[in-house]
């Protein structure tokens, strides 16, 4: 069960709500001048129960005031991950990659889809010897009907394990 705001934001309704998701995990080896791989593919499907009427959709993902939620809404994503192991002595860099689409429904306010949106991240990871990691990553979503004109964004960090 889950409470589910109503469009007016002050009640709460409760809902029978499920999400369900396959994943696929592929751990290859060299390939494509890159020394290692992994792939991840993952379907996933949000449902609620019950009178839809009153819910309405997390404003992020719609412009639209009066969409409603959808019973079921579902989407894929995937990564792939490639490495490049002793660029330099002791340094392994990973390409990462990651893509979602959205295909149908808009997911309840607390859900993970918003239909036909796009998104995606690329970015490289430093390890350097056991202590160090630092990357650099740029996100973007693409999404007509969203509020929001852009979502791009780049992000970089450093960090040191003990």
């Amino acid at each position: 069960n889950a409470f589910l705001g109503l469009k007016n934001g002050i009640n709460s309704e409760e809902h029978d709500t499920w999400n369900a998701s396959v994943h696929g995990l592929w751990m290859a080896g060299r390939g494509l001048g890159f020394d290692d791989h992994f792939v991840g593919v993952q379907v996933g499907l949000d449902h609620v129960e019950g009178d839809l009427s009153g819910l309405t959709p997390h404003n992020e993902i719609t412009k639209n005031a009066t969409a409603k939620v959808a019973r079921s809404a579902w989407g894929v994503a995937g990564s792939w991950d490639a490495r490049w192991l002793n660029v330099l002595p002791a340094v392994d860099v990973t390409f990462s990659n990651y893509l979602q689409y959205d295909f149908s429904g808009n997911s309840h306010f607390w859900g993970n889809f918003a239909e036909d949106r796009l998104m995606g991240s690329h970015g490289f990871i430093f390890n350097i010897g056991q202590a160090w990691e630092t990357a650099i990553t740029y996100a973007w979503v693409s999404l007509d009907d969203s509020n929001f004109d852009c979502r791009d964004t780049v992000s970089a960090y450093v960090n040191y394990k003990f």
